[in-house]
């Protein structure tokens, strides 16, 4: 089926709130349309220009399509297109079209190595047009700012063996507004992600965590840990008795920051903890007597 100077759309309004107008189109039923001089357009307004686009008729999306209108962004539309650069990694660009902030772009990329590991870096970028003053004491006290605002995190982790491992975050936004604002969801699942470098060592008999916290968002507050250190035998019985013997050792440095504040606290922790236990049965019945010892040191503050 050949096609001079149509449209095609979703939207089942008389008046669509977007449509993708061709000066040609060719549509192979059941299987894919080639659109030629395309023109995607938000109520009936050109917002970009491909001069090609093949739209696979199956199940499967060309071009991710999200369209929408909310109080603070105005009417949108946001599209991505995820495709493959090799075996190992994966990009998805993204171009976004906000009615009262401007134009977004994004990129991406998920990668997965047997050696290096797997993870993603997300980067995003919009020249918003009410964007909130950075000097201001809050972003809810002064907007309409024409300001560059974006977000960089990087996810990453990597196996040694089954047991071991390390998984690092990273995450810089230009506010504490931005996240919900853009990323609905990613903030729902998580409003303040935190920042930080965890190593895992496990065996059948104990368990070592390092793990590294740094707060990257200064208009949140934050506990760092600079670092903390923990060490686990785990539950383990004693020679040839029917004792069990279990204890943790742990040091953390703490370093508590308040928002959008240099100020701080910062205290070193020390842990020890001792069990000994005793498990028997009595018709059927099974008991754990045990007795321990939890000992915490501070090195300042009460």
């Amino acid at each position: 089926i050949r096609v001079f100077k149509g449209k095609v759309t979703t939207c089942n309004f008389e008046k669509p709130h977007y449509d993708i107008t061709a000066r040609r189109a060719t549509i192979y039923p059941d299987d894919r349309m080639i659109l030629r001089n395309v023109t995607i357009r938000a109520l009936e307004k050109p917002i970009f220009w491909l001069p090609y686009l093949n739209i696979p008729l199956g199940n499967e999306a060309p071009v991710e399509l999200i369209m929408g209108q909310s109080d603070e962004l105005g009417s949108y539309i946001r599209t991505a297109k995820r495709m493959a650069i090799s075996r190992y990694v994966q990009i998805k660009p993204h171009y976004d079209w906000f009615s009262r902030r401007g134009h977004g772009f994004g990129l991406d990329t998920q990668y997965q190595h047997p050696e290096i590991g797997e993870g993603e870096v997300l980067l995003y970028q919009i020249r918003d047009r009410n964007a909130p003053d950075p000097r201001a004491a809050s972003p809810f006290l002064d907007r309409n700012h024409d300001n560059d605002r974006g977000r960089a995190s990087v996810r990453h982790r990597t196996d040694f063996g089954r047991r071991s491992n390390v998984i690092l975050q990273w995450h810089e936004f230009p506010d504490e507004l931005f996240l919900s604002e853009y990323f609905e969801k990613e903030d729902r699942e998580e409003t303040q992600p935190s920042s930080q470098v965890v190593f895992t060592q496990n065996s059948d008999t104990y368990g070592f965590t390092t793990e590294v916290r740094k707060r990257t968002n200064r208009f949140f507050p934050e506990q760092e840990l600079l670092p903390r250190v923990r060490f686990d035998w785990k539950n383990d019985r004693l020679f040839d008795t029917n004792l069990f013997y279990k204890n943790t050792q742990e040091i953390t440095n703490f370093n508590q920051k308040s928002e959008r504040s240099a100020e701080d606290q910062d205290v070193v922790r020390l842990l020890t903890a001792h069990e000994i236990s005793s498990p028997w049965r009595f018709q059927g019945v099974k008991f754990i007597p045990f007795g321990n010892v939890r000992e915490i040191y501070y090195s300042k503050h009460a």
